[in-house]
C-alpha cells in the first residue's frame, strides 16, 4: 500500500526478487483500498502499509483493520524519520515499522511478521497481530473511519460541505454528522479545530 505507484512497482519487483515463492497481490494506491481487502473474505497474510496516503493516514488505516482483523500482519513503512512514527505505529496495531530504503530488511521483516512474530524498532517492542486485535477491538474506538477520514481530508482542503456533498453523493446533513462525529473522537470543540488536529495527526 503506497500513494505513489512507482514506489510501488519497484517495491513490488524488488520483494518478489527477495521473497521467491510468495505471492505478492496486487499493490494499491489507496488506504480504503487496503482497508476492503483486509476486511474482505481473503485478507492477506501481510500488508506493507505507508504511514504517508493521500486518502487516509496509514496509521488510522492500520487500526481500521486491526479492529476487525486478527490474522493479517502489518509492516508499516515510511521514507521520512522511522523514529517519529514508530510508537504511534505500535499504538495502531503495527506488528514493525521500517524505512523504504532497504528492502533486504523489508522482505526479512515480513517473513517475520508472517509467522506471528513481531518486528521491534530500536526499544519498541510491537504487539502481535492478535494481541493488538484484543487491545484495540476492546478499547475505546477514537480512530476515524474510512468514510470520516475521507470527509474531514475534504474539509481540510477547503471544501464547502455543499461541495463534499455533491463529490461523495451525500447529503450534506451526512457530511456534517460526519465532521461532528470525527471532532467528538478528536477531542476537539469545532470543526476549525478538527482542521488543526488532523493536519497535526497527518505530519
Amino acid at each position: 500500500m503506497d500513494n505513489d505507484r512507482f514506489t510501488l512497482a519497484v517495491l513490488a519487483a524488488t520483494l518478489k526478487k527477495h521473497l521467491p515463492g510468495w505471492h505478492l497481490p496486487d499493490p494499491v494506491d489507496k488506504s480504503s483500498l487496503a482497508v476492503s481487502v483486509c476486511l474482505s473474505h481473503h485478507p492477506p497474510t501481510v500488508l506493507l502499509a505507508d504511514i504517508s496516503m493521500s486518502d487516509m493516514n496509514g496509521l488510522l488505516a492500520c487500526t481500521a483493520i486491526r479492529r476487525e482483523n486478527f490474522s493479517t500482519a502489518i509492516l508499516m513503512m515510511s521514507s521520512f524519520n522511522v523514529d517519529r512514527f514508530a510508537r504511534k505505529a505500535a499504538a495502531a496495531g503495527a506488528q514493525g515499522i521500517i524505512h523504504k530504503d532497504d528492502p533486504a530488511l523489508i522482505a526479512e521483516a515480513i517473513i517475520r511478521i508472517s509467522s506471528g512474530s513481531s518486528f521491534p524498532y530500536k526499544n519498541i517492542n510491537f504487539d502481535s497481530s492478535q494481541d493488538a486485535f484484543y487491545r484495540i477491538r476492546n478499547s475505546k474506538n477514537t480512530e476515524l473511519s474510512p468514510r470520516e477520514a475521507e470527509i474531514v481530508d475534504l474539509w481540510c482542503t477547503g471544501e464547502s460541505m455543499q461541495q463534499i456533498s455533491e463529490k461523495l453523493g451525500i447529503s450534506q446533513t451526512t457530511v456534517r454528522t460526519h465532521l461532528q462525529n470525527a471532532a467528538k473522537k478528536l477531542g476537539v470543540p469545532n470543526n476549525r479545530a478538527l482542521i488543526l488536529a488532523w493536519s497535526d495527526l497527518n505530519h
